[in-house]
């Protein structure tokens, strides 16, 4: 099976969808949309009856994992840089609108920047956080069902 067919039979099959990527001018690569915007497709992914807790993908979980270009005193510096904010169309308006429940994500600051004690420490740390994704609270959004 190949294709989008393929991937949505990946989708369908799993419990756990995580996603790491480098966070690129504040958003998901346009590689990683572009399969989102083909495989979570109208039918499979959302319709217009079903949404958020009546959602297609009720029981299935998102987890995002990001490194981002630089360290985590950037985004502390502003609140339009804290990264909740910035992934809220994807946390919200992806995930959670399909039904999905909403993991807080995995981010490792500049990875680039790091020395290898730190980078080290960092992988430690990411193995820890998959290690324990039974204990972690799912975000919890506020909407009103469409």
């Amino acid at each position: 099976m190949q294709g989008v067919e393929g991937e949505i039979e990946k989708v369908r099959r799993a419990d756990l969808l995580l996603f790491l990527f480098p966070i690129w001018w504040y958003g998901m690569p346009a590689i990683m949309k572009g399969w989102i915007d083909r495989v979570f497709a109208y039918g499979f992914a959302y319709d217009e009856a079903h949404s958020f807790e009546h959602g297609l993908f009720r029981g299935k979980q998102a987890l995002l994992c990001l490194t981002t270009g630089t360290r985590a005193a950037y985004y502390q510096e502003a609140p339009e840089r804290d990264l909740l904010r910035v992934l809220e169309p994807i946390h919200y308006g992806v995930f959670a609108y399909c039904g999905m429940e909403v993991l807080p994500p995995f981010i490792a600051y500049g990875p680039a920047e790091m020395s290898e004690a730190e980078r080290r420490e960092t992988l430690g740390a990411f193995r820890g956080y998959l290690q324990r994704l039974a204990e972690l609270k799912p975000l919890r959004f506020s909407h009103s069902s469409l």
